[in-house]
């Protein structure tokens, strides 16, 4: 983008050169509206796109007695934001009020034609210009109709029935309204200062501050009080805690306002910097305390609220260029790394990093991986702490934006990874998604563990598109594309990093199986959704650790059941879910005995005496969930992937023993 100061730089001869008309400030949807349909006109029309655009702001000039109007984007941050849209020239023409008194018939003629020579002009349709704003869309679709240029007013982007204005926006932060302005905004609203010395009366507080003055005295600030923001120094992100106010705590007769930040796990001096501060969340007004003690205490509060607020602002959303970790959970398993690990580093993704967590390995997994890929990170644990908790302990160590999550017996024939979080990275919201999963030694089919995504039925038994009980299909295309589901299989998965450490990861308690289940429940409680997608395949070998119906992965899988249902489902439900539960998993259990298989018997009726045992302590998980789904909840729960019937009397009763054909009027 070249950026040309009407006045100082002469313009280029434009090639049909497509013209948007306006003030910018901010920058907000509308704004952004009006843009996308330049880019879009000067693609269509084969011209340039030329934004047009004013300094000072024109109610600076016309109204200078004004002094609650403040801007919303300085120049600077003005280029900075067009900088990254695909403009073609950005052209600040200055304002004065000799230039204001124009007729709209001058401004048109001797200032738009005869300077730009516009092929088209494109304008909000709420723009006005000329002398007292007499000029509107009216005199330019005149001008348009007698050939002197193409001309589209583009109506107004709305918000909750209501046109989004910089008006708008500025009344909203001078009120605290935060979420909302950023809501319009379409990115968190943001300024610039330089970091001064201060006083030193933070550090004396426990917390250090950066104390700013703005660039320019016309930016608009909200109101005094403490707010949640990121701040950015250097091309670094941080979380922090703004401060705006007088600090009469600390000076009973201070009257000039302060304009400090605490950078939250910070402790390097910055003076001299510039920094960015973004608004995230407003915490509470200015207040006055009694002591410092008492000062101090809130700003506890404050910090506490602080990390909560910014944890569920990036919950809800993503980076552009995300950072992968792919991850991959070994116990004594040199064998399958030997057969899988090779293709999993030839197709690993350009910038992501290849993991192994080995859970205390005793066989040579570790020598292997020494001699034959040093390049491979390997995080040493002591023990065997099952797939949960090595996973959870694992990742704990390893940064990034996206974990893909996979088993050491799938085999990979390309990058698996990029199309799923290609993706994640268009929608905030899915916090898990799954690729297809084939059957290794029966490739025509899908594979037992994840199929094309899962779902549970009305008593939340678990199935997947592909496989229902212990029916597997045959992959011809039935289920290709991408959809949202209830579960993601574990087998190979990607999960949005700052959901599953903000969830705390898999559930400990469970060792292995169903784990994913009960992470992905939780996502969906928060808000979030979970897909599959056939945009990506792999194939899963499946039992390379147990058989599916080994007494222990048995136990296992009902025990974890019955933890997930009662720890994520509502009381109500659980009054009529829970009975009917114990009669069809003790029927299941009788089948099993009948067939001779009496340790698969022992393993059920032993899941349910170990849960009727710990009764206590799974109502405690369930109040910590509940407690902690509340605080961090960024939308509704999402109820998609779930059978509004059970999926015995489907498959034995209906005789539906596909899940294509199940009536789509059972699923939610």
């Amino acid at each position: 983008m070249e950026v040309i100061y009407l006045g100082k730089a002469a313009l280029p001869e434009f090639h049909k050169p497509v013209v948007a008309i306006g003030a910018f400030d901010g920058f907000h949807k509308g704004h952004q509206k009006l843009l996308s349909r330049l880019l879009d006109s000067a693609r269509e029309l084969g011209g340039q796109s030329v934004l047009l655009t004013f300094y000072p702001h024109p109610r600076l000039v016309l109204d200078p007695a004004d002094r609650q109007f403040a801007l919303l984007s300085t120049p600077d941050e003005k280029i900075a934001l067009l900088e990254q849209t695909g403009l073609d020239y950005l052209v600040i023409a200055p304002f004065d009020y000799s230039f204001s008194m124009m007729l709209p018939g001058e401004y048109v003629e001797e200032f738009l034609i005869s300077r730009f020579r516009p092929y088209k002009l494109l304008a909000g349709e709420d723009h006005r210009f000329g002398r007292n704003g007499s000029g509107d869309g009216k005199v330019l679709t005149d001008y348009a109709l007698q050939g002197h240029f193409l001309f589209e007013e583009v109506s107004h982007h709305r918000h909750q029935g209501l046109p989004v204005s910089s008006t708008r926006i500025r009344n909203l932060i001078s009120e605290s309204r935060i979420e909302e302005a950023n809501e319009l905004l379409g990115r968190a609203y943001s300024f610039t200062g330089s970091v001064i010395p201060g006083d030193r009366v933070g550090r004396e507080l426990g917390y250090r501050t950066a104390n700013l003055t703005l660039k320019g005295d016309s930016k608009l600030l909200p109101p005094n009080g403490s707010y949640a923001v990121f701040c950015h120094l250097g091309g670094t992100s941080y979380e922090a805690m703004l401060y705006i106010g007088t600090r009469e705590t600390i000076d009973r007769n201070s009257s000039r306002r302060s304009i400090e930040v605490h950078i939250l796990d910070f402790n390097q001096d910055v003076y001299g910097q510039e920094m960015i501060v973004d608004l995230v969340s407003f915490l509470r007004e200015d207040m006055v305390f009694q002591s410092k003690a008492e000062l101090v205490k809130n700003i506890r509060l404050d910090e506490k609220n602080t990390r909560k607020a910014l944890l569920k602002e990036r919950l809800r959303t993503t980076t552009s260029s995300p950072r992968v970790a792919v991850v991959l959970l070994n116990y004594n398993g040199q064998k399958l790394l030997e057969k899988f690990l090779p293709g999993l580093c030839k197709h690993l993704p350009t910038g992501s990093k290849l993991y192994v967590i080995d859970n205390g390995s005793s066989d040579n997994s570790l020598v292997y991986l020494q001699h034959y890929f040093p390049e491979v990170a390997v995080i040493k644990l002591l023990n065997n702490y099952g797939f949960a908790s090595g996973y959870n302990k694992g990742i704990a160590q390893i940064d990034a934006d996206y974990f893909a999550l996979i088993n050491s017996d799938v085999h990979v024939t390309s990058d698996w990874v990029t199309p799923l979080t290609d993706i994640m990275r268009n929608d905030p919201l899915v916090f898990a998604i799954q690729p297809k999963i084939k059957a290794l030694n029966s490739q025509e089919y899908f594979e037992y563990a994840g199929g094309a995504g899962g779902f549970v039925d009305l008593l939340r038994y678990p199935f997947c598109r592909g496989r229902i009980i212990d029916l597997i299909e045959r992959d011809q295309g039935q289920y290709d594309g991408t959809e949202e589901v209830f579960w993601a299989s574990g087998a190979a998965m990607i999960v949005k990093g700052v959901v599953f450490k903000a969830l705390g990861g898999f559930d400990d308690d469970y060792f292995a199986h169903q784990e994913e289940i009960d992470l992905c429940w939780r996502m969906k409680r928060l808000g979030g959704k979970i897909l599959s997608s056939s945009d990506s395949e792999v194939l899963h070998l499946g039992g390379g650790t147990l058989d599916y119906d080994h007494p222990r992965k048995v136990y296992l899988n009902f025990r974890n059941n019955l933890s997930t249902l009662f720890k994520n489902e509502n009381w109500i439900n659980l009054l009529y879910i829970i009975p009917m539960r114990l009669v069809l998993d003790m029927m299941i259990a009788l089948s099993y005995l009948l067939k001779g298989r009496w340790q698969v018997f022992y393993k059920i009726v032993q899941a349910y005496v170990v849960s009727i045992i710990n009764t206590l302590y799974l109502i405690h998980k369930k109040t910590h969930t509940d407690q902690l789904m509340s605080e961090l909840r960024i939308g509704p729960f999402r109820p998609k992937g779930m059978l509004r019937s059970s999926i015995f009397l489907q498959f034995y009763i209906a005789g539906n023993k596909l899940f294509s054909r199940i009536p789509t009027q059972y699923f939610r």
